[in-house]
C-alpha cells in the first residue's frame, strides 16, 4: 500500500496484472469532500481487523475502505484533543493516540459488539512532555515513547513511567528505537545513547560547528 498523506491518496499495489495498464485502479483520493474532517494526515496505522486509522488536526478516523468514520471530542469526550499528531497500533490490539493535549489509549476498537474502552494517561498515570514524537515497541509489547519537548517514557507492566532525561540538548526531542536484544536507545544531535536499565549510557556524539 502506497499512501501521500495530504490529499490523502491511498495506492493499492495490485494482484492482478491488468491494473497495471489502467492508473485508476492504482490510485485514489479522498479528501474533506468525500468525508475527511481534514485534507492533512497526521499519522497513519492499520488494525488487525483491516480498518485504516488516520489522525488529523480534527479529529481520529477510521476508514473502512468506503466510508470515514469521526471520532472527535464532540462523540469521543475521552479525547484530549482534536489535534492528532502520533498513532500505534501495538501487539496487543490496542491504538494509542497522541493528541496536542495527551495521550490516550483506545481499546477494543472493532465492531465485535464490545464496546471501545479509552483509557488516559495524565500526569498521575505518569505522562509527562507535550506529545508523542516516536513510538517504540520490543517484542513483549514493551513501549517507549518520546515527545517532542526532551521526555521519555516507558510502558511496561501495564504502567507509564518516566524515565530520567536523557543527557542531551534540555527540552529537545528524542527518536526512540529498540534493538535486537531489546535495549532503548535515543537520538538527537547531542547525545546518542542506550537506557541500561538505570541509567542512559551514551555511546557516540556529533557535534556542530
Amino acid at each position: 500500500m502506497i499512501v501521500w498523506l495530504g490529499g490523502l491518496s491511498l495506492g493499492l499495489q495490485g494482484a492482478d496484472a491488468s491494473f497495471g495498464s489502467d492508473p485508476d485502479y492504482l490510485i485514489d483520493t479522498w479528501e474533506k469532500e468525500d468525508g475527511l474532517p481534514d485534507n492533512s494526515a497526521l499519522g497513519m496505522v492499520q488494525s488487525q481487523d483491516s480498518y485504516l486509522w488516520f489522525g488529523t488536526w480534527r479529529g481520529l478516523v477510521r476508514f473502512d475502505g468506503v466510508q470515514f468514520k469521526l471520532f472527535d471530542t464532540q462523540n469521543s469526550p475521552e479525547l484530549p484533543s482534536d489535534g492528532i499528531n502520533h498513532l500505534h497500533w501495538d501487539q496487543s490490539a490496542r491504538l494509542w493516540i497522541s493528541t496536542l493535549k495527551g495521550l490516550v489509549v483506545r481499546e477494543g476498537v472493532t465492531d465485535s459488539g464490545n464496546r471501545a474502552r479509552w483509557r488516559p494517561f495524565t500526569a498521575n498515570e505518569g505522562w509527562v512532555g507535550n506529545y508523542v514524537r516516536t513510538f517504540s515497541e520490543r517484542s513483549n509489547g514493551d513501549l517507549l515513547i518520546t515527545t517532542f519537548d526532551g521526555k521519555v517514557m516507558e510502558f511496561a507492566n501495564d504502567r507509564l513511567v518516566a524515565l530520567p532525561d536523557p543527557p542531551g540538548r534540555p527540552n529537545y526531542g528524542y527518536m526512540g528505537a529498540v534493538d535486537g536484544s531489546g535495549q532503548w536507545w535515543v537520538v538527537q544531535h547531542e547525545f546518542i545513547g542506550r537506557w541500561d536499565g538505570t541509567q542512559w549510557i551514551r555511546t557516540a556524539v556529533s557535534y556542530t560547528h
